[in-house]
């Protein structure tokens, strides 16, 4: 069952590192992981701009700055910058159209993302290789695919959820299916391998095939879907609205810390300017008291040592010069 699978790069080093695994001159120099690649057949891989690494890398960088300067930027952390489509030729598309087919899907992809968000688009003929059928046990050769590399961007701002929303999963499959029915004559959703245990990827498909159906009778489940979208959105508002609550209290918090801090360190100082001002009253009371009592008996000391000094000198042994050699 063929079907367009999203998939999302969060930061530069994810998102560069994918750009160079797609692009067709950096494969060539570089080992990879996957051992499926056969770089015998590289040369025939294709891009849809023609941009090479280096500039779909300068792009990646010049689109993000402009969306981090924008009036609303998302600065999460875990915020996502690249939101990638890969595409598998439908089965039954013949070789001789497959070129045809992947610009004419990221044509396609163009027009509904917009061509300014597209870093590159690249189809990868290097990579079939032998696999083995869950469901009839036998070797089957796996498919050529293309991969679109996108900037999730609504508004100049970064919006993988937009971007990637469930509504817009059905609508480009939807548009897929339609141009592979009218210009190449086959089914992009084939709706094989429904008998056996299905994976989670399967049964997204399987909900993308029978949507298809619903919307072809009636609009109801665009209408539910819709309605559906506009109470996430308003939970989703709900949501932020506590968190910014949140973080209101906790800069509130944190003011109050801060207060609390200055205020003890206040009393500290004026606590210890007090016991400052106490030592030095006692000091200077000290002081005058010696003061005062050192002059009150000042008088008797000095009568007391004028007394002492005459009685010494009366009582001093005069030298004897009446001797004779």
């Amino acid at each position: 069952m063929s079907s367009a699978d999203f998939s999302k790069q969060k930061s530069s080093q994810d998102a560069k590192a994918k750009i160079m695994h797609d692009d067709k001159e950096e494969r060539l120099k570089n080992k990879h992981t996957n051992p499926d690649i056969d770089k015998s057949k590289t040369a025939n891989n294709l891009s849809y701009f023609g941009r090479s690494y280096k500039d779909v890398c300068s792009l990646y960088d010049s689109i993000i700055a402009k969306c981090d300067a924008g009036p609303k930027p998302n600065m999460r952390s875990d915020r996502v910058t690249v939101v990638c489509l890969e595409i598998p030729t439908p089965e039954g598309l013949k070789p001789k159209d497959e070129e045809k087919f992947f610009r004419r899907a990221g044509e396609e992809l163009c027009e509904f993302y917009g061509s300014e968000n597209l870093l590159e688009g690249y189809f990868h003929v290097d990579e079939q290789h032998e696999y083995l059928d869950k469901e009839t046990h036998a070797a089957v050769m796996s498919r050529n695919h293309a991969t679109f590399r996108f900037i999730p961007r609504v508004d100049d701002s970064l919006n993988a959820r937009e971007f990637s929303r469930r509504k817009n999963i059905i609508r480009i499959n939807l548009i897929l299916e339609e141009m592979c029915h009218k210009e190449f004559n086959v089914e992009f959703h084939t709706g094989k391998g429904k008998k056996r245990g299905r994976t989670v990827e399967e049964l997204k498909n399987e909900s993308i095939a029978e949507v298809k159906m619903l919307y072809d009778k009636t609009k109801k489940k665009e209408m539910f879907l819709n309605g559906r979208e506009s109470a996430l959105d308003v939970r989703e508002a709900e949501l932020s609205a506590k968190d910014a609550s949140l973080n209101d209290r906790e800069g509130s918090l944190d003011v109050e810390k801060a207060l609390y801090r200055q205020t003890l360190e206040e009393e500290s100082r004026r606590a210890l300017n007090a016991d400052k001002g106490v030592q030095k009253a006692c000091l200077e009371q000290q002081v005058a008291e010696y003061k005062k009592n050192w002059g009150e008996t000042y008088d008797q000391r000095r009568a007391d040592a004028e007394k002492l000094n005459s009685s010494i000198k009366s009582n001093r042994r005069m030298p004897d010069t009446n001797f004779t050699l």
